[in-house]
């Protein structure tokens, strides 16, 4: 079953469409916790023309399987029960690459005609996923306001891991993850932009954004 689960990943990875639509059933589900249910195989396939299309050229995501986590279980005469967790890296370019969220998932493989089909996919309890894991105190000191140059930056803690938020008359506008590279350095699910928080004698007195490695702007922490 991991020799399936490879080469039905890495379709996915490398946006072989027509070998990925190979796998799946006719009659083929997909259950994700975001994004609703998707009812049929052709429903699947135009999801992933978009996925391999415009918002590939946005930024490209690479699934990986965490391995030890990987469970299989036969259904008596119809196929088998596959569990696991699996993250995704978005990918900078060839030699780059960072995760981003991590998620479970269980998928129902039917045996017919001496050939595997996936009938059903189950994904869900996505959560973002940095580079490192960081505690909740060090994230709790770069939670608050920062001033730019033209709008509030305001950064929060969501569970594990940060979000950053514009603001303009005090309405949010733009939202995203924050993940951690470093005690002090995140990075955003999307783009390759990161973020740096710089101290003064121990506190939080500014944060640095770098798009492609170059600073792009500054904003002063409020007291």
């Amino acid at each position: 079953m991991s020799k399936l689960d490879y080469t039905f990943f890495k379709a996915l990875n490398e946006c072989d469409l027509k070998k990925y639509e190979s796998f799946l059933a006719f009659d083929y589900e997909f259950y994700h916790d975001k994004q609703g249910l998707t009812v049929s195989k052709a429903s699947e396939m135009e999801s992933m023309s978009l996925f391999c299309g415009e918002q590939r050229e946005r930024q490209q995501i690479k699934r990986e399987l965490i391995k030890e986590s990987l469970e299989v279980y036969p259904i008596a005469n119809y196929g088998a029960i596959e569990n696991g967790e699996h993250i995704f890296h978005l990918v900078i370019d060839e030699n780059t690459s960072k995760p981003v969220s991590k998620a479970k998932f269980t998928s129902i493989w039917r045996f017919d005609k001496n050939e595997w089909k996936l009938a059903r996919t189950i994904s869900y309890n996505h959560v973002p996923y940095g580079k490192i894991q960081l505690d909740d105190e060090i994230l709790e000191q770069y939670v608050g306001n920062y001033q730019a140059s033209d709008r509030m930056i305001n950064i929060k803690q969501e569970g594990k891991a940060l979000r950053i938020m514009d603001l303009v008359d005090e309405k949010e506008v733009w939202s995203n993850d924050m993940l951690a590279e470093t005690e002090d350095t995140f990075y955003l699910n999307q783009n390759n932009v990161q973020i740096k928080f710089i101290k003064n004698r121990g506190k939080v007195e500014k944060m640095a954004v770098y798009e492609n490695g170059e600073l792009i702007e500054e904003a002063i922490k409020e007291k």
